[in-house]
């Protein structure tokens, strides 16, 4: 009780108690705490009855974050006030059918005759000069009506201004993201992206992330979303860059190849449609470019999605290097220098008993067979272990451990001997108990096999028999210099019984005790240094090295039932008879029913020694590391000469250390999301690059063809925008045709060589060689100057040659000749009935945009 009380403070001793308030207080803490773990463990049992409480649980929850929605809003509002603005201001009964295809600008381009007569021959001219053309004319909508028929033009004014075409050389049009180089462009930055991903997974996988944060984790997963999400969009800008030169020369291409395909000027532009949208007037154009484009497209709309889960803030261990110094070592001498041999263990049984039973945690600096020398660091400043929680140390540890020899098996058996003197009136002997020693405990000084008798009192046993434990007794009691070290102990274990003398119920341990130390790596908790139970100590069993190979604790009498004190209680079954009803904490007890406990049925026997010693050297280690943690430390500076250290010099060592601070935040890469976005980059990579070799876009052009005069200038020469009644394909009233009606005609006729590029004034196509076009490269709009040198080597700038869309012949289909007639005139009976409304609607339109 004493003992107990004086473990509250390191103050007290027994002459503190002899004030009665201190004593009377400690004995009640004591007896209190005592009870506490008593009622815990003897008076508690199951019960029944219900009470209320209140459960804390964490659970996970979705949180708009500050930043993501003040863009998102800002970005919404912006956009919802921007349609209302074009909602209000937009153009109005403008054009009587969408100008989004060839065929549709082709037919409002025949109506108007004074329009198509100024533009027949600026098909060639570059996107300057044919702005400098038009620069200074006016342009307006009309709708005329000529008897019976209503028609829908663009007419000019009547003012003739003088234009000269620039003598400066340029290439055909070629837009900067339809450039070869763009595309290398694109492609090295987004395998650049590619091999970005994977250098960061390298390093995100190999350290539990690639980047500490010192922002919360909420910002942190703000920015994680935020700045990925950022990039995805100028990615997908890029890639829609090419795109758009790839959608806006894709009816062009196919009109430059030998042989055109009239759904190149039938369908709408797929230029600024949706991606769904433009998939399908691709299908219907049967272009395969604009298709993988559009693919491309709609791939790159989950881009942002995917990286929203591509990095994440994750809780991470951020580690400070420091160094510690050791403040003191072990004193192996520890009882083996007192009077009698055993010194007092100051409360280290104790300590074991209540760790290995009742679970309380292991004291500063010990866990489980380990002993750690205590330390302090060396030049820290305040800022470094601010936060941190743990220190994890690379240092040697401190272990006991035993040597020990089986006796010779089969020779050991155990015999009853009746009518013996004792309580029960016999005892059992385990007789031929054979052990090999060392001269030093032999008469003859010379190693010899011995014979030990151990006698077990027959009290212990019942009718069916018991498992006991014995201290053996041996023949020696000192040692001989010169001639070895005798064992220190040693004990029998088996079963035995009035019928069970079975020599394979018995083992026999004879031990040496040693000190050993072995690296670890060990974790701390701050700043108590009790080592972190979540993170055991890393042991390298390969770092043994022996400290003192043969060392002798009195641990207690060898001899059975001397036992007057609870302080060797937790030792005593190393020597104890008794397992069974015993006051004590027994040995096999222990293994059987502590922390790691063993039936004795898996210890007895030949087959099972390796066990046997394994469990005996596991709670020997156990005892002594509170043994040594209690009563071996010695400061450094206590004098060499009066210790026996394990160390060579009594200097302090210093060792390399880590604060730890868990509440660190790192930046992690996520696989699933990685490989999806690596896997749409490189889809959109192929369809781009695959796209771009589909579609011929050098010198297919001369300038640009998404406004009005770009593309009736492509028109203006050819027969496509003249009326029958001029000897070309459009009939009187084309203009108000739907896209379903032209593209019939279409189909009806069968326009042969239809294509894009140069035409003589006859109508003929010019076929250049590859020799010429190359001479010709450069003369999309050469002067006047340069018009003789160019006419000596190219036919294509001779007079009355113009470039742009036109076809060759046109035949009527010979099995839709029958229904031409009666659908011409459906037709122009449709034209008739429903364009009157529409002119109606039309000019009432212009009229009050006019009254604006």
């Amino acid at each position: 009780m004493f003992a107990l009380m004086s473990m509250l403070n390191e103050s007290y001793n027994l002459e503190t108690f002899l004030d009665p308030t201190i004593m009377s207080s400690a004995a009640s803490t004591i007896f209190n705490r005592v009870a506490a773990q008593m009622a815990h463990y003897k008076l508690s049992e199951a019960s029944a009855w219900k009470t209320s409480g209140t459960k804390q649980y964490i659970e996970h929850r979705v949180f708009a974050e500050r930043l993501p929605t003040i863009i998102l809003c800002s970005v919404f509002g912006l956009l919802a006030m921007l349609s209302i603005i074009i909602i209000i201001v937009r153009a109005r009964d403008v054009v009587l059918q969408p100008p989004n295809s060839i065929i549709t600008q082709a037919a409002l381009l025949s109506a108007s005759e004074k329009l198509r007569t100024q533009l027949k021959s600026t098909g060639r001219l570059s996107d300057k000069d044919l702005g400098r053309f038009l620069y200074s004319r006016n342009f307006g909508s009309v709708t005329k009506q000529e008897a019976t028929t209503h028609h829908f033009t663009i007419e000019p004014d009547d003012e003739e201004v003088a234009f000269r075409v620039s003598g400066k050389a340029e290439k055909g049009w070629h837009p900067f993201s339809a450039k070869t180089y763009f595309l290398v462009l694109v492609v090295i930055l987004y395998l650049g992206i590619i091999a970005g991903l994977e250098i960061v997974r390298h390093f995100s996988e190999s350290a539990s992330g690639f980047v500490q944060l010192h922002i919360s984790q909420r910002a942190a997963a703000t920015w994680a979303t935020t700045v990925p999400a950022a990039v995805m969009v100028l990615t997908r800008l890029l890639f829609q860059s090419l795109a758009f030169s790839i959608m806006v020369f894709a009816p062009y291409a196919a009109l430059a190849r030998t042989k055109g395909s009239i759904h190149a000027i039938t369908t709408e532009s797929i230029v600024g449609q949706v991606s769904l949208v433009s998939s399908w007037l691709s299908i219907r154009a049967h272009e395969p470019a604009a298709l993988l484009v559009s693919f491309m497209m709609m791939m790159g709309s989950f881009l942002t999605i995917v990286v929203s889960g591509l990095y994440s803030a994750e809780g991470f261990g951020l580690s400070t290097p420091v160094v510690v110094q050791t403040l003191d070592v072990f004193d192996t001498t520890w009882n083996t220098t007192g009077s009698n041999g055993n010194a007092d263990d100051n409360q280290a049984g104790n300590v074991y008993t209540m760790i290995d039973w009742y679970g309380l945690s292991y004291p500063p600096l010990t866990y489980n067979e380990l002993v750690f020398p205590n330390t302090r660091l060396l030049d820290v400043s305040p800022s470094q272990n601010s936060n941190a929680t743990s220190i994890q140390v690379a240092i040697p540890a401190t272990r006991a451990a035993l040597n020990c020899s089986f006796a010779i098996p089969g020779q050991a058996t155990s015999v009853y001997a009746p009518n013996a003197p004792g309580p029960g009136g016999y005892d059992v002997m385990v007789q031929g108990n054979q052990i090999e020693v060392s001269g030093a405990c032999t008469l003859t000084s010379t190693p010899q096999i011995v014979n030990t008798t151990t006698t077990i009192p027959a009290e212990i046993f019942n009718t069916q028999g018991e498992y006991y434990s014995v201290p053996n007794e041996y023949p020696w009691s000192y040692n001989k210099p010169g001639y070895g070290v005798c064992p220190d102990f040693g004990f029998t274990f088996g079963f035995t019984g009035r019928h069970s003398n079975s020599s394979q119920n018995i083992s026999s341990l004879t031990c040496y005790q040693m000190i050993e130390e072995i690296d670890t790596v060990t974790t701390f908790l701050w700043p108590s240094l009790v080592v972190d139970p979540k993170a055991p100590p890393v042991v390298d069993e390969s770092s043994i090295r022996i400290v003192e190979p043969h060392t002798k604790y009195e641990l207690g009498s060898i001899i059975a039932n001397e036992f007057g004190s609870l302080v060797y209680a937790p030792i005593e079954p190393f020597f104890r008879h008794l397992l069974n009803g015993s006051d004590s904490v027994s040995f096999f007890d222990d293994d059987q029913n502590g922390n790691a406990g063993i039936s004795f049925a898996k210890l007895l026997g030949p087959e099972n020694q390796d066990r046997l010693f394994t469990a005996v050297q596991h709670v020997y280690r156990r005892y002594m590391a509170q043994a040594i943690n209690m009563n071996m430390r010695r400061p450094i500076s206590t004098s060499r000469s009066t210790l026996h250290m394990r160390d060579t010099g009594s200097s302090s060592k210093t060792y390399p250390a880590s604060f730890l601070n868990p509440n660190g935040l790192c930046l992690v890469q996520n696989t699933a999301p990685r490989i999806a976005l690596e896997a749409i980059i490189a889809a959109m990579m192929l369809c781009a690059v695959v796209a771009y070799l589909l579609t011929p876009m050098r010198n297919v052009l001369p300038h640009n063809p998404l406004t009005i005069a770009g593309t009736m200038s492509l028109l203006a020469g050819g027969s496509l925008a003249k009326k029958h009644a001029q000897g070309g394909f459009m009939p009187d009233g084309a203009e108000l045709l739907t896209m379903s009606q032209l593209r019939v005609l279409l189909e009806d006729r069968e326009p042969a060589g239809l294509r894009i590029g140069w035409w003589r004034s006859d109508g003929t196509p010019i076929m250049k060689s590859a020799k010429t076009k190359r001479k010709t490269r450069r003369a999309w709009s050469r002067g006047s100057k340069h018009q003789a040198a160019t006419d000596a080597e190219d036919e294509t700038l001779a007079a009355g040659n113009y470039f742009g869309i036109d076809f060759a012949s046109i035949t009527l289909r010979s099995d839709r000749e029958a229904d031409v007639a009666e659908r011409e005139k459906t037709t122009k009976a449709e034209v008739s009935a429903s364009t009157r409304l529409l002119v109606a609607d039309h000019e009432s339109g212009r009229q009050g945009s006019e009254g604006e």
